[in-house]
């Protein structure tokens, strides 16, 4: 029996599996999990020969909803299907500690985009999120809730080369001060860019700024960043409101 050129069957898998990562079926919204991929799932069953390929296609879309018992499974699932994750969506993750148990498994995956659902991206964040995810170039935010200084570090993240902004809102940034007696957050310009774009965006228009202090370097960049703009600041410190 005459074998199979390996380029031959890997593109022959290509001509099923190349569908599922057409835009249109995993961005702006998640993955379509109603796909049909039975054609794959029949060419893994074939030989070891067509695994690998299939399974480029069918593990390349990582959906986890930080929920105690989807995160029971997670914790279950073999390391070695994660490292075929290109696209991965975390949702609804109640703290940085939760963000911090999920992403260090994908330290090995091939990430193209990560996408965050109603997360609270706090002022750790982009420093969790780069040390265990340098290489990834690409992440989009949407639905969730922003610690001002978070968004000035992610300056730091060189190699992020595109960050998307979508029904955002930053807890502590405010735009009148009727808004900050009130207490309303203020809702993030929809925006996509380069890290610097984006944060620059977002920032320049602030006309007043609440921000609970740390004494940071952080934080004096992120006055510098809106200055010209500002028209109120209330800084709490550690034992009272300063105006």
């Amino acid at each position: 029996m005459m074998r199979v050129p390996q380029e031959i069957v890997d593109a022959v898998i290509d001509c099923f599996g190349a569908p599922l990562d057409e835009p249109q079926n995993h961005d702006p919204i998640f993955y379509r999990w109603d796909l049909d991929k039975s054609v794959l799932n029949s060419w893994a069953l074939v030989s070891r020969a067509c695994n690998h390929r299939v399974r480029y296609y069918l593990f390349s879309h990582c959906k986890i909803v930080a929920s105690p018992p989807f995160l029971r499974t997670f914790t279950q699932c073999p390391d070695v299907l994660l490292t075929y994750t290109r696209f991965l969506y975390i949702c609804r993750p109640r703290s940085l500690e939760e963000i911090r148990s999920i992403i260090p498994r994908f330290v090995s995956s091939p990430l193209v985009q990560v996408k965050f659902v109603s997360a609270p991206i706090l002022a750790g964040f982009p420093s969790v999120f780069g040390s265990f995810l340098p290489d990834v170039r690409s992440v989009r935010f949407e639905r969730c809730l922003f610690d001002p200084i978070a968004l000035v570090k992610f300056r730091g993240h060189r190699d992020l080369r595109k960050v998307a902004v979508e029904n955002c809102y930053a807890n502590g940034i405010l735009e009148s001060i009727e808004d900050i007696r009130a207490g309303i957050p203020r809702r993030l310009p929809d925006e996509s860019g380069e890290t610097g774009e984006v944060v620059g965006h977002v920032l320049r228009p602030l006309r007043a700024l609440r921000l609970d202090s740390a004494e940071g370097q952080s934080e004096n960049e992120l006055l510098e960043a809106c200055a010209k703009s500002l028209q109120f600041i209330e800084v709490k410190t550690k034992n009272h409101w300063c105006m």
